[in-house]
């Protein structure tokens, strides 16, 4: 979700200008997340629910590690690599943490061994997002110092899902949110994908996987639940391997709404970090659960709107303050030759 697609360098001095791609799915993808959270009906009462859930969070992972490099992770130390996380994405979640906790929780206080349960073992809600991602990078980065970067991802990928699986039937309850290691495959995915190391399924392999993979999940939803896990890993393997054929399509902005999903793009950590201040508001009192879905689609359309707007303006505003800056440095320099 943070990530961002590098330049690609041509012949001459000058750069390819930046493809619309990822921004622009990362807000598509952000109209799913949305609409789950506005949505709130219980997953095993609702099918469209039920299946966005099964697949829309693999996705932002797999996007995540399919935008990052090896070789950007080399040339960092592990303290530049934190220091430059910190200040892309840790700050910010570490402050709506906060202020999710003052707002949504005040019950639970503030001790120490609350606040790294709650904020780092365990996240509330939606903030488990960015605490599974930056480990997801810190094992990345330490993958990438190795001689075979791709083998060392691939396996702790492996590790990390059949073990959760293995421990959680023999232990019982995790002490910590199952998605830190069950979803890593997504982000090694993405990563492995990028870098060379893997490849995606051919676009029709992948529609058949896709289609296969609705249908088992539709199985699961009515009771199968013997098929709940592989019918995750073959929708996701489908849908994951269709994102560089949809990267493609989404090079050039989509008329009239494109430059709008790019700055939703550009500042998705924020629309994501802050959204559910929204929807759990006065957009979507609790007198409307179980919520109609048409109303909950309104809702989302209303907060994409709105995040549109605010970016919009906020881009004004920092060009405008660009461009005073600049004027002010060339009268600045041209003052001693008047």
């Amino acid at each position: 979700m943070t990530a961002r697609a590098p330049a690609v360098p041509t012949a001459s001095v000058e750069r390819a200008p930046r493809s619309a791609g990822p921004d622009q799915l990362k807000a598509l993808l952000l109209v799913l997340v949305v609409f789950g959270h506005a949505y709130m009906v219980p997953l095993g009462e609702d099918v469209t629910r039920y299946l966005i859930y099964s697949v829309h969070m693999p996705l932002f992972l797999f996007l995540s590690g399919y935008l990052l490099r090896a070789e950007s992770l080399r040339r960092r130390s592990f303290g530049g690599l934190l220091a430059h996380y910190w200040w892309r994405m840790l700050l910010a979640w570490l402050a709506i943490s906060v202020l999710w906790r003052l707002t949504q929780q005040p019950q639970r206080g503030w001790s120490w061994s609350g606040l790294v349960g709650d904020l780092v073992l365990e996240p509330a809600f939606h903030l488990w997002y960015i605490p599974v991602l930056m480990l997801a990078i810190v094992v990345a980065w330490l993958a990438a110092r190795t001689p075979w970067p791709g083998m060392v991802l691939g396996q702790a990928a492996v590790a990390a899902y059949v073990g959760t699986l293995v421990a959680d039937s023999i232990l019982g309850d995790l002490p910590f949110d199952k998605r830190f290691t069950l979803y890593f495959c997504y982000f090694a995915f993405g990563m492995m994908v990028r870098n060379g190391w893997a490849r995606v399924l051919p676009p029709w392999w992948a529609l058949g996987a896709v289609v296969a993979g609705l249908a088992m999940r539709l199985a699961v939803f009515e009771g199968v639940s013997v098929l709940n896990q592989p019918s995750r890993l073959v929708l996701a393997l489908g849908a994951l391997s269709l994102v560089p054929v949809v990267l493609r399509w989404l090079e050039r902005p989509i008329p009239v709404i494109g430059p709008s999903l790019e700055r939703i793009g550009v500042f998705s950590l924020w629309v994501y970090l802050l959204h559910p201040f929204l929807v759990f508001g006065t957009l979507a009192p609790d007198e409307l659960r179980p919520r109609d879905p048409w109303f909950s689609l309104a809702v989302t359309i209303g907060v994409m709107v709105l995040a549109a707007l605010l970016t919009w303006a906020w881009e004004r505003a920092i060009a405008a303050i660009g461009a005073r800056r600049r004027s002010r440095q060339l009268e600045t320099v041209a003052a001693p030759h008047a």
